[in-house]
Order: structure tokens, then C-alpha cells, then sequence
């Protein structure tokens, strides 16, 4: 029987110190349960969405030293685990380093070889859609195939791990292989059809609405059809690549033969999950009791992707602007719900535009909370931008041009006092951080004020339609 550990590493971008240190102590934590195969995250050294970090060399000299560290670190037991593979001997067609996507396994101070000789295996299919933008970095098994004029099939082998006189076949494949759905080939079937055990899939996936019931049932369907198990290893952590947050949600899962979901870690949560695997049977079995998860998947992504902003930013405090509105409210209690009261300020900021109703609201809405709220009527700033600038003079070479403000430039004028003179400034003097309480409803129309409502530090609803805030 063979005892195989995952842990859902929370991986810091960009850090590799501090991931190798995270890694470090779960080698030594997985070697006191006598674990015979630790298997951690897709580039859980590196981070994954981190831009032009990939382009640096001394990152990957990094990479490929911590790297080794871990291989160091892996005495007696057989670590599996994602990182850069660099091959200086070639170059991408932009004339820069050679990169692979790759998964290792190391043992004693030694990368593990697969059958085909190579001590690491690149991830086969790269993906290029929404966020991701692997192509731009790395180089995929099929062009480096195609370059050697062979086969993918040919160059994507499986590992031969030797345990107490057993001998486990594994294939290990990379996020994004096990979504073959609309691809021209599948790696996992490629794999299954070189006589394997068990597939391991590492991954870097982040959160989406549903993806996890579409994995289930695009994961399930393949491995019904290939009869084999697999161990579905995901990060956590959170993403920032200066324009989008993306939240992991780990959730490790395992799967029989027959495709069934056998067991789902707890998403966001610091989940070591240990299994043992009978080879002759290809049964795989959670040590502990792992339900698949049911429940809402929104609310959690939100609050977990809240608490690991503000931590890497290190922000412990937060200014948010309410109207008495729907968007401010559900922010604010967003944010209440991982942070103390004390350390929330609300702000309602009326002109003699806003009614004696969305005054009270906020101001009830600040009660339910327990937060502390202020009220700072805008009248008098708004009056004195106007004053200053309708009616302006403005000299030219040829004539003066005289500045008029239109009704609607007056209301823009309310959304950016309010942020860049109220919101700004209070978030300075409290510590701290403001808010842009904005929905995916009303930037897709345009509803918004540049420089205004617009503005803050981060928008956490910015992803949700109206329905769904």
C-alpha cells in the first residue's frame, strides 16, 4: 500500500524564498507521517500569473536553485512538484530563453527520470484564453515535438517510482492537460495508454463561477472512459496581476477508475489530505473523511480574496463610501465580514440632491454593522469646484475661450469630490484603504465617473452582475 500526501500550498507570486520555506516544512511534516509521495501545486514555487517576472533570468536562476532545494530536502521520500524547466541550449521565436511549464520529482537530492529519460515532463496544452497567457512564456510538449520531428506521444512518458519492493507507474500532467474537452489530443489518454497506475494532475487553477462542477463532470467523463484514478492537486493563494485579482481555491479532489469523485478537500482552506493507493486494485482511498463540497462557492471566493488583498498590501483598515444604495451596502457588509467593526469606517457624503431616506439607510446600515459612520455633506466643495471653474477664462494665441459646466458635468463633479476629496483623504488620515463599490453591470455600459466612483483601491464586486450583487 502506497501512502501518497497532497497539501493545496496558499503560493505567494513571485516569492520563492517564502514558497520554498512553506514547502520545506511539509517535506519534514509528510516524512514524520511516513509518506512515500508528497505532491504539490503547478509552479508552486514561483506563483503562476506573474508577467514579465518569466522574462527576468535571474528568477529562473532562482527557480532552478530552489529547485534543487527541494530536491535536497526530499530524503526518503518522493516529492512531486511544479516549477520553470529552463533549457539554455534553445530559444523561443522572440529570441529569449527556452521555457517549459514542468512538473519534477525528486528524491535524495536526485530529479527522478521518466521512462524517456528526462527528469521532468512539460505541460502539454497551454492555455491562451482570458486571463491566461502561457503562450506568450512558455513552450508546449507539441513544439518541442514538432521542432525534434516527433510525436507527442513519443516524448510524454510516465514516472517508474520503486516503493518497498512495489512499482507505481504515475502519470503526471499539468492543470490545464486535463481539459482536453476541445483539444486536438489528450495527454491524459496518451498516458493512460502507457501501461499507468494512477494520473496525478498538478494545478495553478483559479477560481471561476461553476468551474468546479464542470471539472467534476469533464474529469469523470475521461477517466470513466480511460479506467483510471487520478489525484487532482490545486494551489491556493491570491493573484494580483495590477489590473484583476484571481483567488485559488485548492480543493483538492480524487478520482476512481470509474470516474466517481471520491473526495474533495474543504476550498480555501490549508488542506493536507493523505490517501492510500493499492496498485493491483487502483484503488485509492482518503485516510480521513473527505465529502464533496456543496455549497455556495461565490461568497467564499469573495471573502477569501478580501482577507489575502488587504494582508498583502498590508491594509488593515478600509474607508467605504455608502449612499444607501444596494452596491455600497453589499460591499460594506462584505467587508464587515472579515474585518472588525473598529476597523471599518462608513462614510455618507449627501449633497441637497440626496433625500432624508438614503441618508437614514446608510446611516442604519452603519448600525447594523456596528461600524463607525460619519456624515459629510459635499455642498460646499462641490459649489466652490464650480465657482472656480464655470465661466473660466482660458487665453489662447488667437482668441480667449471661456469654460461653461454642463448639468452633467456637475454631477461628475459630486462622484469625484466625494472619492478624491473625501474618501482619499479620510482613508489617509484612518489608516487605510477606500473602496470602489462598482458591478460588472455598470462598467459594461459605462456607468461610472473616471476619477470618481470609479476610483479605490479595489473594486471586489467589479466581477458580479447586478443580479448577482
Amino acid at each position: 500500500m502506497i501512502r501518497i500526501s497532497t497539501v493545496q500550498l496558499s503560493v505567494i507570486p513571485g516569492n520563492i524564498r517564502a514558497n520554498f520555506e512553506q514547502m520545506e516544512r511539509e517535506i519534514q511534516n509528510a516524512r514524520k507521517q511516513n509518506t512515500d509521495i508528497l505532491i504539490f501545486p503547478e509552479l508552486c514555487l514561483s506563483g503562476y500569473m506573474i508577467g514579465d517576472l518569466w522574462e527576468q533570468n535571474a528568477f529562473l536562476r532562482e527557480c532552478e536553485r530552489y529547485g534543487q532545494k527541494i530536491a535536497d530536502a526530499a530524503e526518503n521520500i518522493i516529492v512531486i512538484f511544479g516549477n520553470i524547466a529552463v533549457d539554455p541550449k534553445k530559444k523561443n521565436n522572440d529570441g529569449r530563453v527556452r521555457k517549459y511549464n514542468a512538473a519534477f520529482a525528486a528524491c535524495n537530492g536526485q530529479f527522478l527520470k521518466n521512462d524517456r529519460g528526462l527528469s521532468y515532463t512539460i505541460k502539454t496544452l497551454l492555455p491562451d484564453y482570458r486571463q491566461f497567457d502561457d503562450k506568450r512564456h512558455f513552450t508546449s510538449l507539441p513544439e518541442l515535438a514538432a521542432e525534434e520531428n516527433q510525436s507527442v506521444s513519443s516524448l510524454l512518458a510516465p514516472f517508474t517510482f520503486t516503493i518497498r519492493q512495489e512499482t507505481l507507474r504515475a502519470g503526471i500532467v499539468l492543470c490545464e492537460d486535463s481539459w482536453d474537452e476541445n483539444a486536438r489530443l489528450s495527454p491524459m489518454e496518451i498516458l493512460s495508454e502507457k501501461n499507468i497506475d494512477i494520473l496525478f494532475n498538478l494545478s495553478a487553477s483559479p477560481f471561476t463561477l461553476e468551474k468546479n462542477d464542470k471539472r467534476h463532470r469533464l474529469f469523470s467523463a475521461s477517466l470513466s472512459r480511460l479506467g483510471c484514478p487520478m489525484l487532482y492537486i490545486n494551489r491556493r493563494g491570491l493573484e494580483n496581476n495590477g489590473k484583476d485579482c484571481y483567488t485559488y481555491d485548492g480543493m483538492t479532489a480524487a478520482y476512481d477508475p470509474k470516474g466517481t469523485l471520491l473526495a474533495e478537500a474543504v476550498p480555501y482552506q490549508a488542506e493536507r489530505s493523505c490517501f492510500s493507493f493499492d496498485i493491483a486494485a487502483k484503488k485509492l482511498t482518503a485516510e480521513k473523511e473527505m465529502k464533496p463540497f456543496r455549497g455556495d462557492m461565490l461568497l467564499p471566493a469573495l471573502r477569501y480574496g478580501l482577507k489575502e488583498f488587504l494582508s498583502a498590501i498590508h491594509a488593515g483598515r478600509v474607508v467605504i463610501g455608502i449612499s444607501g444604495g444596494i452596491d455600497s451596502a453589499v460591499n460594506a457588509a462584505l467587508y464587515r465580514s472579515v474585518l472588525p467593526a473598529e476597523n471599518l469606517l462608513l462614510v455618507n457624503t449627501p449633497t441637497r440632491f440626496n433625500s432624508e431616506t438614503t441618508k437614514n439607510l446608510a446611516r442604519r446600515l452603519a448600525e447594523n454593522l456596528e461600524a463607525p459612520f460619519v456624515e459629510l455633506p459635499i455642498d460646499s466643495f462641490i459649489n466652490e469646484t464650480v465657482s472656480q471653474i464655470d465661466d473660466l477664462q482660458i487665453p489662447s494665441p488667437s482668441d480667449m475661450k471661456t469654460l461653461h459646466l454642463t448639468g452633467f458635468m456637475k454631477e461628475n463633479i459630486q462622484a469625484r469630490d466625494r472619492s478624491t476629496r473625501i474618501l482619499a483623504t479620510l482613508s489617509s488620515a484612518f489608516g487605510g484603504i477606500f473602496t470602489c463599490n462598482a458591478n460588472k453591470t455598470e462598467l459594461t455600459v459605462g456607468y461610472g465617473t473616471l476619477y470618481g466612483d470609479l476610483s479605490g483601491a479595489l473594486a471586489a464586486t467589479a466581477d458580479l452582475w447586478k443580479h448577482q450583487i
